[in-house]
């Protein structure tokens, strides 16, 4: 549309007829300007352009308002936690390491008045730790979208298009660089973030992230935004899956206690260190932790949970597996860092008979 269509086809003041005269009633304005709506609207409708035009001005005028859509009309679903599932998940060739990710959780709650909160913690493949958070309307309208060590104003809007499926756009500094599409599966049991960004060479990449919902009944009561301390949970397993002796180390403080089955008890690093050697020498480890109960409360946090570890020998192979569950408590040492300061769990497993 040219700069100056406006000043060509509108009138400079609305004609006579629909600058009402005090004398006349409210009724005769309303016909009036109904009838000035009619003709200016099948003006405009000449070419689509046109009908942008009249839209915009029959919306400023207060006509045919759209309603935004409430947190109501996504299914239910869409709340609550989520871990994500790397075995499931991708990115397309390009991707850079630092929008890729390794683990992390989401958190979506439903507000009330429409508003609904989203916070997203994980690691990406570069082993950084970032969290997010916003709370928005289902009304295409931009929101401010907090960050870890975020530099610029970074905003983001969601549309809902449908029950299970929203569309949001990232913006940083004005300039859009994220669209995603999440779609909750009609289960509520996982949930799917398709993303698409560009990359530093300016081409388009895309991830595709899966979760599986799980229940973390205090995790979103009771210290959630206190970020580092959760992302404490997401590093420990990270080291733990690393099977590399010193990074798991480097997440144990220095009078750390491991308190393992059928196991003598274990205080201090120095202890604990010839115990992790001999695991990981004779076993490539993955655990699963799902977070059950998680507390904060300043230097020190306490988490409840759950576990299935599998273990496949380095010698031959056999894959052991074990569930169970455990408690830990974390410390936030002088350097800044949350390490884990006491260890134990049980397992599921009965003992073997005698």
């Amino acid at each position: 549309m040219k700069s100056g269509f406006l000043r060509q086809h509108l009138p400079r003041r609305l004609p006579s007829e629909v600058r009402p005269a005090r004398s006349r009633s409210s009724y005769q304005h309303k016909v009036i300007l109904r009838r000035f709506f009619n003709t200016l609207t099948i003006f405009y409708m000449r070419n689509w352009s046109s009908v942008v035009v009249a839209g915009f001005l029959l919306s400023r005028l207060g006509v045919g308002a759209v309603q935004a859509q409430s947190a109501s009309a996504i299914d239910k679903g869409f709340f609550g936690d989520w871990k994500f599932n790397p075995a499931r998940s991708s990115a397309s060739p390009g991707a850079p390491p630092s929008e890729t990710s390794k683990s992390g959780t989401r958190h979506h709650e439903d507000l009330g008045n429409g508003f609904i909160l989203v916070q997203n913690k994980r690691v990406n493949a570069n082993g950084d730790n970032l969290f997010s958070s916003h709370i928005v309307k289902l009304d295409s309208k931009e929101y401010p979208n907090a960050s870890k060590n975020q530099t610029v104003p970074a905003t983001v809007s969601f549309t809902l298009v449908d029950p299970y499926t929203t569309i949001a756009k990232f913006y940083t500094d004005g300039k859009l660089t994220t669209i995603g599409k999440r779609t909750t599966s009609k289960d509520g049991n996982s949930l799917t973030l398709d993303e698409t960004y560009p990359n530093e060479q300016g081409q388009a990449y895309t991830t595709h992230s899966e979760f599986d919902s799980f229940h973390a009944p205090r995790y979103e009561k009771v210290g959630f935004t206190d970020g580092d301390a959760h992302q404490a949970h997401e590093a420990y397993v990270t080291a733990i899956n690393s099977n590399n002796l010193e990074i798991l180390l480097d997440m144990l403080t220095t009078d750390v206690v491991f308190l393992s089955p059928n196991e003598p008890v274990m205080v201090g690093k120095a202890a604990v260190r010839p115990w992790l050697k001999s695991y990981l020498n004779a076993y490539k480890v993955h655990w699963d932790k799902p977070v059950q109960e998680f507390v904060v409360s300043g230097d020190w946090a306490f988490e409840r949970y759950s576990y299935t570890s599998t273990d496949k020998s380095l010698a031959d192979g056999a894959i052991v597996k074990d569930t169970g569950w455990g408690l830990l408590i974390y410390h936030h040492d002088a350097d800044g860092k949350w390490r884990v300061a006491r260890d134990s769990w049980g397992s599921d497993r009965p003992l073997p008979a005698k």
